[in-house]
């Protein structure tokens, strides 16, 4: 019974230590990675003003969600460089203080992330990481909904350059094969504009700070 339980133990070792080393990331690993992202404003509200007057009505922005695809470039087994594109992602704009402040426009944009990430050796299936980098998003398009045009026109969005802080795991499936999960805070600002009928052109700009969470499906190379 003592020896079959030694062998029993040596062998959960043993297999413990190829699971470990097996899926443990080396210098010139490549990871590609392809899932959802949901982007969610954490600061949502913006005075608006025309010339220097604050007007009564406020922006507010309603959560977005599309897809992404990033690429890893690993150092050593701990270190790695990581490029991410998303969207496009719609956000819904609210104007409290319309007749239609429920849907008053929408905007849609591409943000790109390059994250400095690293990665804690719990030389186990689960790999998780912190990181952090700059982030540029592109406005991809804009569009003021019908019902309000009567009134208002020229609707514009504009956004650019912020940097971003994220936390993540890996979890292997196989060898090779990986699920992810990660959230990403990003500081980025947001310009909004456009032109009322009756009273000239209107503008604000404010802290956008989505959080932006993400679950994919990635491969090693």
């Amino acid at each position: 019974m003592k020896s079959l339980f030694t062998v029993t133990l040596a062998s959960i070792v043993l297999l413990s230590s190829f699971a470990s080393d097996a899926t443990r990331f080396r210098g010139g690993n490549q990871v590609v990675k392809i899932g959802a992202i949901a982007s969610v404003p954490t600061e949502t509200e913006s005075v608006l003003y025309i010339g220097s007057s604050e007007t009564l009505n406020n922006v507010e922005l309603e959560q977005g969600i599309s897809g992404f695809a990033s690429w890893q470039y690993f150092f050593n087994y701990q270190w790695a460089i990581e490029t991410t594109v998303g969207g496009p992602i719609k956000h819904d704009v609210n104007l409290f203080g319309t007749a239609n402040e429920a849907a008053f426009a929408n905007f849609s944009y591409m943000p790109v992330y390059v994250d400095l990430v690293y990665y804690m050796d719990t030389r186990s299936r689960f790999k998780p990481y912190i990181g952090g980098g700059m982030n540029y998003s592109f406005v991809t398009g804009e569009d003021l909904n019908t019902f309000n045009t009567a009134l208002y026109s020229n609707f514009e969005a504009d956004m650019g350059f912020g940097y971003n802080a994220q936390l993540g795991m890996d979890v292997f499936i196989t060898r090779n094969l990986m699920l992810n999960a990660s959230v990403k805070y990003m500081y980025t600002k947001l310009d909004v504009g456009f032109d009322v009928t009756l009273t000239g052109r209107a503008v604000g700009d404010f802290d956008m700070h989505p959080v932006v969470g993400q679950l994919s499906l990635g491969y090693r190379f």
